[in-house]
């Protein structure tokens, strides 16, 4: 039989080293990945630099995004983007909105949910600036013309230096109905 105590400093010890190791500072600012760019100044300055976990509250602001998103809150909304917000679609297009085209194109839905999965920020090392936030996503959307769109999406909001969306890109793939 073992001793109860040997069991109890084991277990002490084990929590110890574990709680150690994901609260060491060299864990806060854990890099990662390679930074290749699409060409232009940012690939010219930044091409080459690992990635940073980004913690300046932008989880946050997407989490109040979204649920102002849900209840078609315009105001709330307005608060998390930056002035024109460009908007690469599913099918590669980019699209720059202004305010008052969000807000219009906001009107013309009944109803948006989403069910969050994932939300991962993200900024290359030594780059000022905003972060790119990886976001893992269900979402439904129901318009006023009759149309529903169901997808499962993958989406990068990009944070401008004030903490404001300046853009996002969207992939998809349709929702499959598992049969019953």
């Amino acid at each position: 039989m073992f001793n109860k105590n040997i069991i109890y400093l084991s277990i002490a010890c084990t929590n110890m080293l574990l709680f150690s190791c994901v609260n060491s500072s060299s864990n806060e600012y854990s890099e990662g990945g390679k930074f290749y760019g699409r060409g232009g100044n940012n690939t010219e300055l930044y091409g080459g630099n690992p990635f940073v976990y980004s913690n300046d509250g932008e989880v946050e602001i997407l989490e109040n995004f979204f649920k102002d998103f849900e209840e078609l809150d315009y105001e709330g909304i307005s608060s998390a983007i930056s002035d024109s917000v460009w908007f690469r679609s599913l099918d590669g297009s980019v699209t720059f909105l202004t305010n008052t085209e969000i807000k219009n194109r906001l009107e013309s839905r009944i109803s948006h949910e989403r069910k969050l999965w994932a939300i991962l920020p993200n900024k290359i090392k030594n780059r000022p600036g905003g972060a790119a936030v990886t976001v893992s996503s269900y979402v439904k959307d129901s318009f006023k013309d009759g149309t529903v769109l169901e997808l499962e999406l993958m989406e990068l909001f990009y944070f401008n230096e004030n903490l404001k969306i300046a853009g996002v890109e969207q992939w998809s793939r349709p929702v499959i109905k598992e049969s019953e």
